[in-house]
């Protein structure tokens, strides 16, 4: 198992409640059902430029965002409900701890599916294509990439996402988290404290780099102070 797939799900509930319609629309377009079908002649000249515009938009990345967000749907989905089962505080230790393992074996399977996918996408669009495609698009491929067992593969899309952030093309959790993994898979210091493990029944933090000054360097990427993440790391994931 590449990493412990309890403390590495951010907050992407919502996405997976929006999947399917994206897909039902991602197919329902495809079949050229929409607007650019119609003839545009009576449009005002200015309405018809912004409509030849959606429909440019909507050709190219409609397909690779529906693509992204049913990848990321699929495997948020079974890591949220492996939470549910391993926050059932009726489990002792010993069960918790052999669940995670088979539930970690099951993530691996999904993981290396998406990343092999998402491959096959970046051979088409560049990481700035897909983020000026959506935003949305962006996140999901990085997420994907974060579950990625390839440290070459993380620190190739590590470099190409870093200038997003003052671009305002992805958020800065992003890239802390990303970052953040790398560091503990080569056996440095994380960054900025993203990355969780157990510790006597509880998540936390753990191997900071300069911890009295982490908080400045969450708060230069929009992240909040690393106490309230860590609370919030112990209500969403419950005791270990």
């Amino acid at each position: 198992m590449k990493l412990n797939p309890i403390s590495s799900i951010p907050v992407l509930s919502t996405l997976i409640a929006i999947s399917g319609p994206l897909l039902i629309l991602a197919i329902f377009l495809s079949q050229n059902t929409y607007a650019s079908s119609e003839k545009t002649t009576d449009i005002e000249p200015e309405v018809a430029q912004l409509v030849a515009q959606l429909d440019r938009e909507l050709d190219d990345g409609l397909e690779v965002v529906a693509q992204l967000g049913e990848m990321v749907a699929r495997e948020q989905f079974a890591r949220h409900r492996i939470i549910d089962l391993f926050k059932n505080p009726d489990l002792s230790s010993e069960v918790r701890k052999k669940f995670q393992i088979e539930g970690g074996k099951r993530i691996d399977k999904i993981d290396d599916r998406n990343v092999t996918l998402l491959k096959i996408i970046l051979k088409k669009y560049s990481w700035r294509q897909l983020a000026e495609i959506s935003k949305r698009a962006a996140a999901d491929a990085r997420l994907i990439v974060s579950h990625s067992g390839s440290k070459a593969f993380q620190k190739e899309a590590l470099k190409e996402i870093e200038p997003f952030v003052e671009e305002k093309l992805m958020n800065g959790y992003a890239f802390a988290q990303l970052s953040d993994r790398i560091a503990v898979a080569e056996g440095r210091p994380q960054f900025y404290g993203t990355q969780s493990s157990c510790e006597n029944g509880q998540q936390g933090t753990y191997n900071l780099k300069d911890p009295e000054t982490v908080d400045q360097r969450r708060k230069k990427l929009g992240l909040e102070p690393l106490a309230d993440y860590v609370k919030g790391l112990r209500e969403t994931y419950g005791p270990c």
